[in-house]
This record gives C-alpha cells, sequence and structure tokens, in this order.
C-alpha cells in the first residue's frame, strides 16, 4: 500500500494477494486486511468489490471463509477465519485448483473489460 502526495491511500490487487497470501501461510487462525478505497490493478483502477473477488478466491483456496468487516471512510478491514480442517479429506484437493480456475477465469474477464 502506498500513499500519493495528496493523501489518498490506493492499494494494488497484487500487493494485497501477496500480503493476504503470507499471512495465510503463517497458519494464522484470524487473518485482517485493511483494503482501502482506492485499488488498482495492473496499473489500472478497479472496483474494490471486483478486487475483493479476486482475493476471495485466494482466501477460499487457502482454507479460509469471510469473518467479518468493518467499514470506515477511508477503506474496509476484512477479516478472514481458518476453516476447520476436515482431517484431510477430499474437498481441500478439489477446492483449489477450482479456485485457481475461478481466478484466471476473472481476471481473463476483467482485462476483457480493461482491453474494450
Amino acid at each position: 500500500m502506498a500513499n500519493s502526495s495528496h493523501s489518498v491511500e490506493t492499494a494494488t490487487v497484487e500487493g494485497l494477494l501477496e500480503e493476504i497470501s503470507t499471512r495465510m501461510a503463517d497458519a494464522e487462525s484470524v487473518v485482517e486486511l485493511w483494503v482501502p478505497n482506492h485499488v488498482t490493478m495492473d496499473g489500472n483502477p478497479v472496483a474494490v468489490d471486483s478486487a475483493m473477488e479476486i482475493i476471495l478466491d485466494v482466501v477460499l483456496a487457502n482454507n479460509y471463509t469471510p469473518g467479518g468487516v468493518s467499514e470506515s471512510t477511508a477503506g474496509r478491514l476484512y477479516r478472514y477465519v481458518r476453516a476447520r480442517s476436515s482431517g484431510g479429506s477430499k474437498e481441500m484437493s478439489f477446492s483449489v485448483p477450482l479456485a485457481l480456475v475461478m481466478l484466471v477465469a476473472f481476471i481473463v474477464g476483467v482485462l476483457i473489460v480493461f482491453l474494450r
């Protein structure tokens, strides 16, 4: 996340994905992610809701579930909670590839919209 000279906080989808993935890899039971109102992807402005769809795919693929959101005038604080493990069932092995396919499909869709 970076602050511009006129103090509007902006984050990149790429940076948010890296941040949430790193925190989840540390096996924390609760992970919070601050997302400002201004988000870019590949250098272009993108709606926060669209950015959060991409992030949610990664969250679900890492066996976390949404645990709430707090809003302020500058952005939102998202909370994710580690889902209970079902003892290494096949569910996780199928959800990760599915989440990756959904992520790729969404990114392709966003790129098509921006390239029109």
